[in-house]
């Protein structure tokens, strides 16, 4: 599942309540700009269970204090 379908659906479904997206062969896992990218549209979030890829950590120093 791709990062930008984890997307779609945190930001489009009102009525998520829990989200649990497991591992396999394939990634699994939001980037964390997608992540924060939009709104998410439930507020009724009560467990969510996804791995999140922040990334290269150097790039990621380089983005919060440098800026």
């Amino acid at each position: 599942m791709e990062s930008k379908t984890i997307q779609t659906i945190l930001a489009g479904c009102r009525e998520l309540e829990e989200l649990t997206i497991e591992g396999g062969y394939d990634p699994r896992e939001i980037r964390l700009a997608d992540a924060v990218a939009q709104q998410w549209a439930s507020t009724k979030v009560r467990r969510l269970s996804i791995e999140i890829n922040i990334g290269d950590i150097e790039e990621l120093k380089k983005e919060t204090f440098d800026s």
